[in-house]
């Protein structure tokens, strides 16, 4: 019996390391907090400007709100914003990403608007470091996780307004490889309670889920789902390791409000925020 419980002491103690995120940098991180962020853009899949979309990007510029957009390559190796991996639901193409050429993708309209995929380099020539953006890796597979994250570092080696950049994924090793090879820019580890997803991937997800790959990423900020905000691993993050919380996705000024206490950043959609914000 006594063994047991020295195990049971060891596990929970080496739970406890492998989550620990670090000290962070929250200082670097307040350029994030200053006013929330425009998931996708500041958009309207129901009119001219769908998510992802040029014209939502300049909406959330115009607004002042930072942007969340979501990074993937394509077959040719050029970087584009587009949440899915395959195409169907925003642009009624039931093809992936990475088996579409960018003139291929071009060629789509998002939602039956005017607007197309745009490459991320052409986003970034828009912004020009007016708001602060939150770059979302997509990684369906390692290869994936790891190429997109050095291509999307290499435009932003020349990009003007890159320490307004951070980046984030649910694929740890994106945010490893920029801990290594770009440390100085900010990352944050993207998380829920990951449901519906079948057994075997459930599984394969529980280290993620209970974010116990923090020790080898040193993510400088948590991403986590706002309605999982109760889980005790998130509460470990917030309250114990005292850490840099985003919430996503926030749908109402209501959500914002009652969840002021639980996270610094807010990545909402669907309204816009009070003015006079949150912080």
């Amino acid at each position: 019996m006594q063994i047991v419980v020295i195990v049971i002491i060891a596990a929970v103690v080496l739970a406890f390391l492998a989550m620990n995120p670090g000290r962070g940098r929250p200082e670097e991180m307040r350029a994030f907090m200053r006013r929330p962020v425009a998931h996708r853009g500041l958009h309207d899949n129901k009119g001219e400007a769908p998510e992802n979309s040029m014209a939502a990007y300049r909406l959330a510029v115009q607004r002042g709100y930072g942007i969340e957009l979501d990074v993937r390559e394509t077959k040719d190796g050029q970087l584009v914003t587009v949440h899915d991996r395959n195409l169907k639901r925003v642009a009624g193409c039931d093809r992936c990403v990475e088996d579409l050429t960018i003139d291929e993708i071009k060629a789509l309209k998002l939602f039956g608007s005017e607007e197309r995929i745009p490459r991320f380099a052409d986003v970034l020539a828009m912004v020009g470091g007016r708001v602060p953006i939150v770059m979302e890796i997509k990684g369906d597979t390692l290869d994936m996780a790891l190429q997109t994250s050095e291509k999307a570092a290499q435009l932003l080696d020349s990009y003007a307004g890159k320490s307004s950049v951070c980046m984030e994924s649910f694929h740890p090793a994106a945010v490893w490889w920029y801990r290594k090879h770009r440390p100085e820019m900010l990352r944050g580890q993207l998380s829920e309670r990951f449901q519906g997803f079948g057994p075997h991937m459930s599984a394969a997800l529980v280290p993620v889920s209970f974010l116990m790959t923090n020790f080898l990423t040193r993510p400088d900020f948590i991403a986590y789902n706002l309605r999982h905000r109760g889980l005790l691993r998130f509460r470990i993050q917030r309250h114990l390791f005292r850490a840099v919380c985003a919430a996503w996705t926030v749908r109402s000024q209501k959500q914002m409000d009652e969840a002021a206490d639980d996270f610094d950043i807010f990545i909402f959609e669907g309204f816009e925020p009070r003015e006079d914000g949150h912080v």
